[in-house]
C-alpha cells in the first residue's frame, strides 16, 4: 500500500490495470501459470486411476481461469471508459472557452461545427468502451427554425455512419417523434429504443428516409436542456447508437450526465452564435441573462 503523496497528471491505462494484488491475479502470465498447474495436476491424478478426482480438477480449474478473465476483462474495460469520459469533459472545457472568445462570425461558425463532432467522437469512443461495442456511434440535433417552424437538425455526427444518412438527412418537427415524446416527459430521461419499427408502431418515432439504412438498430435517446431557474428548454437531443447490442438502463445514467453538461456548453454556444449573427447584421442580441451586449 503506497502511504506517500503522488500527483497524477494522466494515468496509462496498459500499466494502471495491473497495480495491486488484484493486477497480479489477472496478467497474462498468472493466468498462463494458473491453467498450466491446474493442468500439470489433473493429469497427475488421471494417470493415477482417478478420473472423476480429474475432471472435478478440470472443471475447477476451466472455472477458476474464466473467472480471472472476465475480471481482466471489465477491469480494463472500465478504465478505458473511465479515459474516454475524461476525454469528453476536458475536450468541452477547453473547446468552449475557446470558442467564447471567437469575434468573427464565419470562423465561430467554422469552429462550432468541427466542436459538434468532435464532442459526437467522444462521446461515440466513451459508450464504445463501456459497452464493449464498436459499432455504437452518436449523433447530435440542435433546435434550429426553418420555414418559421421549430425543428431539431443533426449538426454532429460520430464516424461509423453510412454516408448516405448526412445526405439525405431530415429535420425533426418539434412537435413530432421523439421531440414531442420527450417534452411529453417533461424533458427528462432517456428513451431506451430496442428497434426503430417498434417505436415506429407508436408515436415515439417520426419516419424518415434513413430509417432503411442498416448502421442504426437500437437507440438511446435523452434532451439536451437548458435550465433557467425553474425554466426549462431542450435546445437538442442526443443519440446513442447501436447495431446488435441492447442497451441497458444502467447505460442510461452516464447519457442523461453527459447531455447536462452538454446543456451547459449549448446554452452559452447557441446564445453566442446568436450574438455574432446578429451583430453581423448590426441588431443587439439579450444574452443569456437578458443584458444586450454593445455592438462594435
Amino acid at each position: 500500500m503506497n502511504t506517500q503523496v503522488q500527483h497524477y497528471k494522466a494515468v496509462d491505462a496498459s500499466k494502471e490495470w495491473c497495480r495491486g494484488w488484484l493486477g497480479l491475479l489477472i496478467r497474462w502470465r498468472t493466468i498462463i501459470s494458473i491453467g498450466t498447474f491446474k493442468a500439470a495436476v489433473s493429469l497427475l491424478v488421471y494417470l493415477h486411476g482417478n478420473v472423476s478426482v480429474a475432471a472435478g480438477i478440470a472443471l475447477l480449474a476451466a472455472w477458476a481461469i474464466t473467472s480471472i478473465l472476465l475480471i481482466r476483462h471489465y477491469r480494463l474495460q472500465r478504465i478505458a471508459s473511465d479515459n474516454a469520459l475524461h476525454s469528453i469533459c476536458h475536450y468541452v472545457r477547453d473547446r468552449l472557452l475557446n470558442l467564447m472568445e471567437q469575434d468573427g462570425a464565419a470562423t465561430y461558425t467554422a469552429l462550432f461545427s468541427s466542436f459538434n463532432n468532435d464532442i459526437a467522437m467522444r462521446i461515440a469512443s466513451f459508450f464504445r468502451a463501456l459497452t464493449n461495442d464498436p459499432g455504437v456511434c452518436c449523433a447530435i440535433r440542435l433546435a434550429e427554425i426553418i420555414d418559421g417552424q421549430e425543428c431539431y437538425v443533426t449538426h454532429g455526427r460520430s464516424d461509423g455512419f453510412e454516408a448516405k444518412r448526412a445526405e439525405q438527412t431530415e429535420p425533426l418537427p418539434a412537435h413530432k417523434g421523439l421531440a414531442s415524446a420527450l417534452m411529453q416527459k417533461g424533458w427528462l430521461g432517456v428513451f431506451v429504443i430496442p428497434s426503430i419499427p417498434v417505436a415506429t408502431q407508436g408515436a415515439t418515432w417520426w419516419p424518415t428516409r434513413n430509417d432503411e439504412l442498416p448502421d442504426v438498430v437500437k437507440l438511446m435517446v435523452a434532451p439536451i436542456n437548458a435550465v433557467a431557474g425553474s425554466e426549462k428548454g431542450m435546445l437538442g437531443i442526443l443519440y446513442i447508437t447501436s447495431k446488435g447490442k441492447d442497451f441497458s438502463p444502467s447505460h442510461t445514467v452516464p447519457v442523461m450526465a453527459i447531455a447536462d453538461l452538454l446543456g451547459l456548453a449549448y446554452v452559452l454556444l447557441m446564445w453566442k452564435r446568436e450574438v455574432l449573427e446578429s451583430q453581423a447584421h448590426g441588431v443587439a442580441k439579450e444574452d443569456h441573462r437578458g443584458q444586450k451586449p454593445a455592438i462594435e
